[in-house]
């Protein structure tokens, strides 16, 4: 099996279920937690970041396949772009969806935080496993 392969059954489809089972868990702990603040634009906030997941994840492997010895590179390059695309999706949410400020930007920094984590978990699995002795 290839390397994009691999990579794609280990980082990429754990990623995109951890990020739709903690949408859909963080919109029932707002529904009974916190009813008052439940955002109205709230669906949009984990199916931002699940197609961020994706497109990301295709572009890492498209890099690899070009350059196989460049996992890193390709990584830390995904790093900057998540946090230049989630800035961008932040003001037009901020903007074109009238919701609590402080609400909406504390969502949107927790998925970003649980994005972060489990990527750099599950990537950190994948390398070591796939470490060149």
């Amino acid at each position: 099996m290839n390397q994009p392969v691999k990579y794609h059954r280990r980082v990429t489809i754990p990623l995109v279920a951890t990020l739709a089972a903690f949408g859909v868990g963080w919109k029932l702990v707002m529904l009974w937690g916190f009813p008052a603040c439940y955002l109205k634009g709230y669906p949009l906030i984990p199916v931002y970041f699940i197609v961020l997941a994706l497109s990301i994840s295709a572009g890492i492997h498209r890099y690899i396949q070009r350059n196989p010895a460049k996992h890193l590179i390709a990584y830390l390059f995904s790093r900057l772009f998540k946090i230049l695309f989630t800035l961008g999706f932040s003001l037009l949410y901020i903007q074109l969806i009238e919701d609590d400020l402080v609400v909406a930007i504390s969502t949107i920094a927790l998925f970003y935080f649980v994005y972060l984590c489990v990527e750099t978990l599950l990537f950190y699995r994948y390398e070591v496993k796939n470490r060149q002795p």
